[in-house]
């Protein structure tokens, strides 16, 4: 579970990648790897093969007020003779990504492993008002809104929060990680406060003593409080190069001295357009 540790100065969380086989658990695990700076990942590793396999990847997201904050992130494996190893992940996880696969004919394994989940948590008498959960809708690409709606009717998660998804071109990726660690950081410090007020009234009463109970540690208090405020910036992926179209806005206009080229930039990142007008001189060489 998460921890903060003051005398390391460390925050250590831990992220639970969950679903049915072929849904993009790895495949996440895949993106955030390639897509982050080195500086902030480990290397992903694999323990297994096929559908009993997991992975595992360490992200840095750097120093807050001198906690350096580490985030574990691992799929879960999917055949049936893992279930104590699902059991185990999830019961250790500060928050789950459930990620189901839109693919009709795929909904059934999804159902199967939302229901696997919640079994699980009801072991632990929990539900899913008690955890951190983010749901990620993913092969958004290969369906129309039919099988959207469909599967989350189906799912009834309309309370959680979700992400359409395409984890291979990393659409909703790291969207479904910065705003789950938000949730999971935000946790920890209430934890951390609260078992701060505890530590300070047993010492009270040890003490016995009129002295004014200690106070809440505010170190610990606003180096969370910080990190929970910040835009988790070193989740942020490495700019793309920029992809510029250019192509005519209109016809030449001019006359034999001068010309007027109407184009039209592109981009096709953000889908903005900007239109130019060229004037070209023409003289005697």
């Amino acid at each position: 579970m998460g921890v903060l540790n003051r005398e390391s100065q460390e925050i250590h969380a831990k992220i639970a990648y969950v679903g049915p086989e072929g849904s993009g658990k790895t495949t996440n695990l895949e993106f955030i790897q390639r897509k982050l700076k080195k500086s902030q990942v480990g290397e992903l590793q694999t323990d297994g093969n096929g559908s009993a396999g997991t992975e595992a990847l360490s992200v840095r997201l750097g120093k807050i007020r001198d906690f350096s904050t580490y985030f574990e992130l691992q799929t879960i494996p999917s055949s049936p003779e893992t279930l104590d190893r699902r059991r185990e992940i999830v019961a250790t996880a500060d928050g789950i990504v459930f990620v189901a696969d839109l693919r009709p004919e795929h909904h059934d394994a999804t159902a199967d492993a939302l229901e696997e989940l919640e079994s699980i948590l009801r072991e632990r008498d929990l539900d899913f008002d008690d955890v951190m959960i983010v749901v990620q809708y993913n092969h958004r690409d290969e369906v129309d809104e039919n099988a959207l709606d469909g599967l989350c009717r189906r799912l009834g998660l309309d309370s959680e929060t979700s992400f359409e998804a395409c984890a291979k071109d990393g659409t909703g990726v790291l969207q479904s990680l910065t705003t789950l660690s938000k949730l999971v950081l935000a946790k920890i410090r209430h934890d951390a406060s609260a078992t701060a007020v505890e530590a300070s009234a047993a010492k009270t009463v040890i003490r016995e003593t009129e002295q004014a109970p200690v106070a809440v540690d505010a170190d610990i208090e606003e180096a969370v409080q910080s990190i929970e405020d910040t835009t988790l910036d070193a989740l942020t992926p490495l700019p793309p190069e920029k992809s510029l179209r250019v192509e005519s806005a209109g016809p030449v206009e001019g006359t034999d001295a001068e010309l007027v080229i109407p184009i039209r930039l592109l981009d096709d990142e953000t889908g903005r357009s900007t239109e130019l007008r060229i004037r070209v001189s023409i003289g005697e060489s």
